[in-house]
Order: structure tokens, then C-alpha cells, then sequence
């Protein structure tokens, strides 16, 4: 009796051993994943409040007012703040940080429509399951990821926002 409890603990030693980091890397893996989710909710909300700003505004101050706005929706992609008298400042502080990362293009097709598509490089930031996620966005049937190129990756990903609104004249 006593060997079969010996070897019972013994076999769900190792029967954790194999599965817990399996576990761990999915788990891992969906926080990741709520956090590419928030992101790109925040990045939908960032086209729209450009586009809106962009109807709204004239000509002359149209495409500065965008950006502006563009970059307050976004500051909660990398900055923390809890009140509204810090949101402009770190907005200010975050277009140094982000300029390289997010980019904004601003297209009238005619003069009754406005289109705003958005682009930006999310960093994924939760360890495993950065990396499972990170290869299933970037995988390549033929291309082998070097094991220097993984290392020297930071793993970002491109997330994508488009927001058209008409021109009301």
C-alpha cells in the first residue's frame, strides 16, 4: 500500500510538472490577449474622436485638431493618469513616446467625406504568452523566426483602425 501512494505522488508530480507550464502559457496568453482587445477599443475610439473633430473643425486648424485629439484617446495605450487635468499633459508627454509607433492618415475622397485610418505597433507585454501570441500573428508557412530575431524583438504587433463620417456642410 504504501509503494502505490508512493508512486500516485510520484506520477502527479510529474503529470504537473508536464501540464502546469502548458496551463500557465494559455493562461498567459488570453490576459495577453484582453490586453490586445482593450487596446484595439481604445485605437477604434481614437479614429473616431479624430474623424468627429475633423467634421467639426474648419479647414484651417482641421488636421492639427485631429492629431490632438488622436493623441488624448490614445494615452491610456501607455500612460496611467487619474484625472482630467493631467489627460493634456500626458498626452503632450506621450506623442514623444509614441510618435514611432502610432501613425494617422487623413484622407477626403471627396468634400462630403473624411476617412481616418489609424496604424499602431501594440507592445506585448504579458512573458509566454507575448511570444505564442507574437508567432501566431507573424506566422509564415516557409519562414522560420531566427532565434536572434525573437531575442531582438520587442513583439509588437500592428493594430489597425479605419472611421469614415460625412462632412455636414
Amino acid at each position: 500500500m504504501k509503494n502505490f501512494l508512493k508512486e500516485t505522488k510520484a506520477q502527479a508530480m510529474v503529470e504537473s510538472a508536464i501540464v502546469l507550464p502548458i496551463f500557465l502559457t494559455v493562461i498567459f496568453a488570453i490576459i495577453q490577449m484582453g490586453l490586445v482587445f482593450n487596446a484595439k477599443f481604445i485605437l477604434n475610439y481614437a479614429a473616431y474622436s479624430a474623424a468627429r473633430i475633423g467634421i467639426v473643425h474648419s479647414s484651417a486648424e482641421r488636421e492639427a485638431k485631429m492629431w490632438e485629439g488622436m493623441y488624448i484617446a490614445c494615452v491610456p495605450l501607455e500612460t496611467v493618469t487619474n484625472s482630467t487635468d493631467n489627460l493634456v499633459t500626458a498626452a503632450d508627454n506621450f506623442k514623444d513616446t509614441i510618435k514611432d509607433n502610432l501613425k494617422m492618415t487623413i484622407v477626403y475622397p471627396n468634400d462630403t467625406l473624411l476617412y481616418v485610418h489609424l496604424e499602431y505597433d501594440y507592445q506585448l507585454i504579458i512573458p509566454f504568452g507575448n511570444v505564442v501570441i507574437y508567432t501566431i500573428m507573424n506566422f509564415k508557412p516557409d519562414y522560420k523566426i531566427a532565434e536572434e530575431e525573437m531575442v531582438q524583438s520587442d513583439y509588437r504587433i500592428r493594430l489597425q483602425s479605419d472611421y469614415r463620417m460625412r462632412i455636414q456642410s
